[in-house]
């Protein structure tokens, strides 16, 4: 039951702020989703979906920007070259302290593994 009001609420509060940060960086989505991945925080692929790990809404809020802020810029490039963190680090210019820091969280990757 709380894993499926977490999804709820995530896909709510994560389609709001990308939603919004997608107007701020002038990039767009084709579509959001939810994922219930135990490896990764988010995902895009190449028909500029983006998944979200329902976990991502436990993670403080600037970290929550850095995970939504990297995979748009996955629209752009669709991999971690120079160019793609370059653009990470147009939009977030403290994104190497947000990526540093999200490794302390990753313990909620695992919870609620069925």
């Amino acid at each position: 039951v709380l894993k499926a009001w977490y999804k709820k609420v995530a896909k709510k509060i994560l389609f709001d702020r990308l939603s919004f940060l997608e107007s701020r960086v002038r990039l767009k989505s084709t579509s959001m989703k939810i994922s219930d991945s135990t490896g990764r925080w988010g995902s895009c692929n190449s028909k500029g979906e983006i998944s979200f790990n329902w976990r991502v809404i436990m993670l403080p809020p600037q970290i929550i920007d850095y995970v939504i802020i990297h995979e748009l810029c996955h629209l752009i490039e669709m991999n971690h070259s120079k160019n793609f963190w370059s653009k990470v680090y147009t939009f977030l210019p403290n994104a190497q302290k947000l990526k540093e820091s999200i490794k302390e969280y990753g313990f909620l990757l695992s919870l609620f593994k069925d």
